[in-house]
């Protein structure tokens, strides 16, 4: 990361896909693979390797949304059509599951509590 502060984004990018070798399912790898390239203004590799990233689990969506290091591949189409993408795919989302019922676990939890103590 030192290296991708001091605008190193080729060494960096070298650094980050040798990491890979190691940790291949790292998705904070994959995305900063995709800041580097968005970096070097390579959109399109750095919209696949965002796609990899949130493939392997990268859920920081703040940090997609506002990283600096994203900003060359914001104005694109295909970033956009990525999170337009992902937009929709939770919306529907949302419908089939629901959020927990607290109030149940907590009162199946003194349910149990009783009957273990009495």
């Amino acid at each position: 990361l030192v290296t991708a502060a001091n605008q190193e984004y080729y060494k960096a990018l070298t650094l980050f896909l040798d990491a890979l070798n190691h940790w291949p399912d790292d998705a904070e790898t994959h995305y900063n693979i995709a800041c580097m390239y968005s970096r070097l203004k390579r959109v399109d590799e750095s919209i696949a390797w965002l796609k990899k990233a949130i493939d392997k689990g990268y859920a920081n969506w703040e940090n997609i949304k506002n990283d600096n290091d994203l900003d060359n591949i914001r104005g694109s189409s295909a970033y956009k059509e990525l999170i337009q993408g992902l937009r929709s795919l939770f919306l529907s989302l949302r419908r089939f599951v629901e959020p927990p019922d607290l109030d149940y676990l907590i009162r199946q939890d003194k349910t149990n509590e009783k009957t273990l103590c009495n």
